[in-house]
């Protein structure tokens, strides 16, 4: 079986990547603590039950389980790997995404337990371990190692690696102790990743049956659509924006904030910028399984009408002036907006700026590639208005890109959002466990959207395509033991 992944995954070290095609690679080769199943629910991984007792958790590892090289997991080895993870020292991305930091982490192999304890209570916490995998003795000892081979308790093991073409895996004998239990006899022998860059050849790929599985999200997806191919949809935020709320930025007014959101035809813009593809979000988190599932986005998202636009920026004081760009105490209305240099964002973009030109706001378009512009939001701060989305697997992984201090003072939250209900509602949910803090995370939201602190105005449905197999996809990547043979 053959899948397309649109990004050479680079090194394959599961605890230094940051690459979305390195997860999907990890996840046929290690094994996590737990797992999360389609629904949300958290299901048994390497641990075969577990028990929280306050900020602690006891988890009961599976017997039996070995890794690809026959060495057996222990309960000190997975202590040790969720200390490198944890430990700000190592630069892990899972760091703070996936796992707290300076986690309190003790193992008994005797008991076969792991025992962690967070001090405080942490939100999600057992979601996030389903994303942390579990590297063998040998990985933890030869960091290096790990960059071009595996060396896991997954399923799979990588055989051959040929960067930016293809990573061979081979199916393990007597593996059995995936999510919830599982056979493996359904399951290829071979699993092959191939880099395929352009979503036209994939498309050409799929009809051609040299690849079994990927994701055609563009007007390629038409063709596919006829050719009865197994289909499972993956909706992301695509259209997001943020205003600079710094100190002397024109945007740090809500009200001015509010006026160049209710400028806008949302549902036009949304439209362009995903090639018609698009959809109405609930919310800033989109990618399933979701575990919070509610509405924050009708009733709070400020909507189109110029004319009320026009008199908010009166109120806040910005009067018509020359070439009818409005001023206030000297300064016009100019605006920079942060973008991308994609084909459909460029359209979008110029769409928007007329919209505003409307309404008296020069916008600049200043398009960047994707690094351009997070250097641009994390290091320079020259910019107004940004229309990169944010994505996230949960709400509580938000919390630092949204309050706390800006990137000039050592934080990451680049708009210099200030929302005081957003802080307080958060704060409360963070001290609940899973789904229990959801209307508490919902709240807290839904105050960002109502104060145009963020705008999440367009998703887009993002198809991976199946040829000869069915399977299961959530948020952390392709189920590997859901493969299955199907006719097409």
């Amino acid at each position: 079986m053959t899948i397309a992944v649109r990004e050479d995954p680079g090194s394959l070290d599961p605890h230094k990547t940051s690459r979305s095609s390195a997860f999907e690679l990890a996840r046929f080769a290690y094994d996590s603590l737990v797992h999360v199943d389609s629904t949300g629910k958290v299901v048994s991984g390497l641990a075969s039950t577990w028990t929280p007792s306050g900020t602690s958790h006891t988890f009961t590892l599976k017997k039996g389980v070995t890794c690809a090289d026959g060495s057996p997991i222990t309960a000190t080895l997975v202590a040790d790997n969720l200390k490198f993870a944890s430990n700000p020292a190592n630069g892990s991305p899972l760091l703070g995404l996936s796992i707290p930091a300076k986690l309190k982490v003790a193992g008994d192999d005797t008991a076969g337990t792991v025992t962690t304890d967070t001090k405080a209570p942490v939100a999600f916490f057992l979601e996030g371990l389903a994303t942390v995998p579990i590297v063998c003795k040998a990985g933890m000892s030869d960091r290096n190692s790990l960059t071009g081979k595996t060396l896991g308790s997954g399923p799979y093991v990588l055989t051959a690696a040929v960067p930016n073409d293809r990573y061979t895996y081979r199916l393990r004998d007597g593996y059995a102790w995936g999510p919830g239990g599982v056979s493996t006899h359904h399951l290829p022998k071979t699993v092959i990743f191939r880099v395929v860059e352009n979503e036209t050849t994939t498309a050409n790929l799929l009809l051609s049956r040299d690849v079994n599985i990927g994701s055609v999200a563009g007007p390629d997806r038409d063709r596919l659509s006829t050719q009865g191919l197994f289909r499972h949809d993956v909706r992301n935020i695509d259209g997001e924006i943020f205003y600079n709320q710094a100190p002397g930025r024109a945007t740090a007014d809500e009200r001015v904030r509010r006026a160049l959101t209710m400028a806008l035809d949302l549902r036009a813009i949304g439209k362009v910028l995903t090639g018609g593809y698009d959809s109405q979000p609930t919310g800033m988190i989109t990618l399933e399984p979701r575990v919070c599932t509610a509405d924050t986005v009708t009733g709070n998202l400020p909507t189109h009408d110029a004319s009320a636009a026009k008199a908010l920026l009166e109120e806040a004081g910005w009067k018509v002036g020359e070439r009818g760009v409005r001023q206030k105490e000297g300064k016009s209305l100019s605006l920079d907006l942060l973008t991308s240099t994609e084909q459909n964002r460029a359209t979008a973009s110029e769409l928007a700026i007329e919209q505003w030109k409307a309404i008296g706001a020069e916008v600049k378009p200043i398009p960047k590639i994707p690094a351009e512009i997070n250097a641009t939001l994390f290091d320079t701060a020259a910019w107004d208005i940004s229309w990169s989305p944010l994505q996230a697997q949960l709400p509580s992984q938000l919390v630092p890109f949204l309050s706390g201090p800006p990137p000039s003072k050592g934080g990451t939250n680049f708009a210099h959002l200030d929302n005081a209900e957003y802080e307080k509602a958060a704060a409360q949910a963070g001290t609940l466990p899973g789904a229990a803090g959801c209307d508490l995370w919902a709240k807290a939201e839904a105050a960002l959207i109502k104060h145009a602190d963020v705008v999440p105005y367009v998703g887009k449905v993002y198809p991976v395509w199946g040829r000869g197999y069915s399977f299961e996809s959530t948020a952390f990547g392709l189920v590997p033991t859901s493969l299955q043979p199907r006719a097409s």
